[in-house]
């Protein structure tokens, strides 16, 4: 029975020689010993930690935003790095086809439009997602402006990347209308792109191969299958269909085959939708209950429904 204690009192002792052998006070600190910084997540938003449990959604108690970077993001990761971060700790999750996500929650309800655990999606789901979604720091009650023409202008049109939501193009219309007029188009006019989620905009109404003079009502649809594929209907006097393989840096004309429209209903030719899981497909909605389909990407066009309500449309949508 005296076994047992003497092999404790062995492990203990032969514990401890591992501990002082390995000892970190045993060795000298290096001559050239600098601190390092490590930079959470990269640069985030702060928050409210009152009342902070496991549960809580730190993305929806965020406080007043002094910068508009997102925990977890490349760009974030880059301005640590830039700001003196010697190392960038982060946060992944396993995806259900072998890949890694860089994402922080154990579930996506909270900081995107997503649900149920993050590790339950594969990869091409996640990269969906908008990673700033549920960020506020009041409940949305205020907003702060960031794409403006002047007092005749207001948006007309918006449009994310599926696959990059830092990726936005919007387009503003400058309109006037009475009971005995309608005015459509001017200076305000015009088509943006952002690349940084709508903080900043450039403007890409003048590209090669967009329509020059005054111009009027603009939709614009990114394709879910191509982010480079991205098109703009135009209302002009050579206006319609037109598309960008390079992601909105030069376009071309699709509206061959396309019925010819009084000038206000091809404003509303109306209605563009985008079809995600094909690149090539295309459909449009016109004001006169018809709805024009192309599957070569806009070259040829054919009528897939007839005698809709004549009533203005604003967008379609195409249904997997």
């Amino acid at each position: 029975m005296r076994k047992l204690p003497l092999v404790l009192a062995a492990s203990v002792a032969a514990i401890g020689a591992i501990y002082a052998f390995n000892a970190s006070w045993r060795v000298a600190p290096p001559s050239d010993l600098k601190i390092g910084l490590i930079a959470h997540r990269g640069i985030h938003q702060t928050y409210n930690r009152e009342g902070l449990d496991n549960e809580t959604c730190t993305a929806a108690r965020i406080d007043p935003p002094v910068h508009d970077y997102l925990e977890n993001t490349l760009r974030s990761m880059q301005a640590a790095f830039a700001a003196g971060a010697d190392i960038v700790e982060l946060d992944v999750h396993p995806t259900t086809d072998g890949h890694f996500a860089v994402i922080h929650d154990w579930t996506l309800d909270c900081r995107t439009e997503g649900t149920g655990e993050t590790r339950s999606h594969d990869l091409a789901y996640l990269k969906t997602l908008d990673i700033g979604h549920g960020y506020t720091a009041d409940g949305g009650k205020t907003w702060r402006r960031t794409l403006f023409r002047d007092d005749k202008t207001g948006g007309v049109d918006l449009s994310i990347d599926p696959k990059n939501p830092n990726v936005i193009f919007a387009s503003l219309w400058e309109a006037h209308r009475t009971p005995w007029s309608m005015s459509s188009g001017g200076p305000g006019t015009g088509l943006f792109k952002s690349v940084d989620g709508g903080e900043t905009w450039t403007e890409i109404t003048r590209k090669p191969g967009l329509p020059s003079g005054v111009v009027g009502r603009i939709g614009v649809s990114v394709s879910g299958a191509d982010s480079n594929r991205v098109y703009a209907l135009v209302e002009n006097e050579r206006g319609g269909l037109f598309s960008s393989d390079d992601a909105g840096e030069s376009w071309r004309e699709l509206s061959a085959g396309l019925p010819e429209e009084p000038v206000y209903s091809s404003v509303l030719r109306d209605a563009m939708g985008v079809d995600d899981a094909d690149p090539a497909g295309v459909y449009l909605g016109t004001r006169t209950g018809e709805v024009f389909a192309s599957r070569d990407e806009g070259e040829s066009w054919s009528c897939v429904v007839r005698h809709l309500p004549d009533v203005l449309s604003v967008r379609a949508a195409v249904v997997p």
